[in-house]
Formats: C-alpha cells, sequence, structure tokens
C-alpha cells in the first residue's frame, strides 16, 4: 500500500507520533525509534453535547415513547463494519415493536445495501430512513435523541484489534444504550452497554436486542449507567497529554 510504503521511507523523519491507547505505545516507538510517542484515547468533547436535553431523554422513556435506533457512519462492508448485521437487527426489531424508528446516515457505495435500504424504507415507511451523507451538526443532534447505537465489526475483519472509537464513547456520552461487536480498549462495566465478541453469532446478537427492546426498565437503568459512564471518557480528560507532546517537541 502506499500509505505504508510512504511510512516506510519517512519514519526516521517523524518527530512526534500520537496513538490511541498506552497499549500500542511500545510497539509505535519501535516502528519509530526518533520520535516522541504519546497517546490520546479517542474520547469525545463534552461541550459539544447537551447534557439537560440526554437527562430528559432518560427520564421521559415509557411504554409510550418512540425508540430510536440510530447508525450514522461508515456503511462499507468490505472494510471491517457488518452493515448487514446492523440491518438484519433494525429489520427485526422493526418487525416485533411497532414504536421503533431506526435512521441510518452514511455514504453507500453497493448497489445490495442501497436496495435493501429501500426495500425497508417501503416495508416500514417513516419508521425505516436512510438519510445519506450526515454533516457533523446533524449527527450530533441525532445522537443526542437516540436511545440505542450501534458498533459493529466483521469478526473476520483484519482490523479486529483493540479499539478507542469515538463512536462508541459519544454513544455513552449521549446516553445510549451501545451495541457492540469489537474490542474497546476500555474498562465497560455490565449493565452499560451490550458488548459482544467476535465468535458470538449473529443470531445470539439479534435475540438480545429484541429482549432488551421490551424491557423499558432495563433500557432507562442502561442509558443512566451509559451518560453517568460517559463522564469519565471526555477529551478535557486526556487533552494534556497532545500539550505535553507539543512541548516535548519544542
Amino acid at each position: 500500500m502506499v500509505s505504508l510504503l510512504f511510512e516506510r521511507i519517512n519514519r526516521s523523519s517523524v518527530d512526534g507520533v500520537v496513538t490511541i491507547s498506552p497499549a500500542y505505545i511500545e510497539s509505535v516507538s519501535q516502528r519509530f525509534a526518533e520520535a516522541q510517542v504519546s497517546y490520546v484515547p479517542n474520547y469525545p468533547l463534552r461541550s459539544e453535547y447537551d447534557q439537560d436535553l440526554v437527562s430528559a431523554k432518560i427520564e421521559g422513556l415509557d411504554e409510550d415513547t418512540e425508540i430510536l435506533l440510530t447508525y450514522i457512519g461508515s456503511l462499507n462492508n468490505d472494510y471491517d463494519r457488518d452493515v448487514d448485521l446492523l440491518l438484519d437487527l433494525m429489520e427485526a426489531a422493526l418487525s416485533q415493536n411497532q414504536r421503533v424508528v431506526c435512521s441510518v446516515g452514511g455514504n453507500l457505495n453497493s448497489r445490495t445495501l442501497r436496495e435493501r435500504m429501500e426495500n425497508l424504507s417501503i416495508e416500514f415507511p417513516g419508521r425505516f430512513r436512510y438519510l445519506g451523507y450526515v454533516d457533523r451538526n446533524t449527527t450530533l443532534e441525532l445522537t443526542e435523541k437516540s436511545h440505542i447505537g450501534f458498533f459493529l465489526l466483521r469478526p473476520e475483519s483484519n482490523y479486529w484489534v483493540k479499539s478507542s472509537p469515538n463512536k462508541f464513547f459519544e454513544y455513552l456520552v449521549t446516553g445510549n444504550i451501545a451495541v457492540v461487536r469489537a474490542d474497546i480498549d476500555a474498562d465497560i462495566p455490565p449493565g452499560t452497554a451490550m458488548l459482544f465478541s467476535r465468535v458470538e453469532p449473529p443470531e445470539l446478537i439479534v435475540s438480545a436486542v429484541l429482549e432488551l427492546l421490551d424491557d423499558i426498565d432495563r433500557m432507562k437503568s442502561m442509558m443512566a449507567s451509559a451518560q453517568r459512564l460517559g463522564n469519565q471518557f471526555l477529551y478535557e480528560q486526556v487533552e494534556d497529554n497532545y500539550l505535553r507532546l507539543y512541548a516535548e517537541l519544542e
């Protein structure tokens, strides 16, 4: 790949590298022997989110509430995201629960996925929405209002490594129940998110989400726990790592 060749040619000229986890400092230091290496997890800015709105969303959740399932991000099945599982989950939820509304945003490069989303929009009019490209401000607004979000990697992906995905931590700070099949580089206590390993079958993930949708009290508890935990994973808490790196490079 061109990027790897560029890195190989120029690595001795790199003065500083920032990685997302302390787990990678040793390997990155070996690769960039002349560089100062620091880490900054991929955490969201608290100031971007309306915590009062998030708290009101959680408090107001009841048996009559429209339940919003939301995913804005990569829709590339050929890379690492499991868009097929995402749509399986949404279709099952829409079929089981009339209060569920699903929104999907992101650029599509697959005719098969586009046709499937068009069919879901026809089968569930007004309840399944493909939004196309979604700008940052609209993404923030949709995430604040959402109840359940998704971060699903394909188990066979070459990119299955410990990761610090901004999307997951955004879900926490906005009181979303994150449905995750990935290896998150953080300690996430039970009852805060729905975490699945790469060996768990898709049918189990779908069943677990459907069961959750039938238990409003559990949903409220998990959403409140997510919001509280999200306060531990904010950019404001790690920004000094960036400043320290710049100071070392001066």
